[in-house]
């Protein structure tokens, strides 16, 4: 159970693999939630509205997250990216923003940040000193 979850008794390498694991879950969580609210019956106030309140997040992010799935075939490597939990439904946004890019801006979201995934679809580099999410905890 993660309520017995104590990081002071975890290795710091133990620490920053979980940290990793828990954190694609939780990527591969939102989209699930995403997902499931778009199939299911329209709630009264809306699916953006019903989700920002179940989730804790905001309206415009759930509403980005749901237009950015309904454009997204499950099929395709960011829909399967987005399943696993190796991106979070922000860096698809982004990856999708930037059509004919996929494969490279899926590599970019593996290793980097969503801003670095960002900057890249907007045809820009990531900026000095960006420290890839793998590489920082390492």
């Amino acid at each position: 159970h993660l309520t017995h979850l104590d990081p002071a008794r975890l290795t710091p390498a133990t620490c920053a693999r979980l940290a990793a694991v828990l954190a694609r879950t939780a990527n591969a969580c939102t989209t699930a939630a995403a997902r499931l609210t778009a199939r299911a019956p329209e709630p009264a106030i809306g699916r953006a509205e019903w989700l920002a309140r179940v989730s804790g997040g905001t309206t415009d992010q759930t509403r980005r997250a749901l237009d950015t799935l309904a454009t997204l075939p499950t099929d395709s490597p960011t829909g399967a990216a987005l399943t696993a939990g190796t991106v979070s439904i922000a860096q698809a946004e982004a990856i999708v923003s930037a059509p004919g890019h996929e494969e490279e801006l899926l590599r970019t979201a593996r290793d980097g940040s969503l801003r670095a995934v960002r900057d890249a679809a907007a045809g820009g580099q990531p900026p000095r000193g960006h420290a890839s999410r793998s590489s920082t905890l390492r």
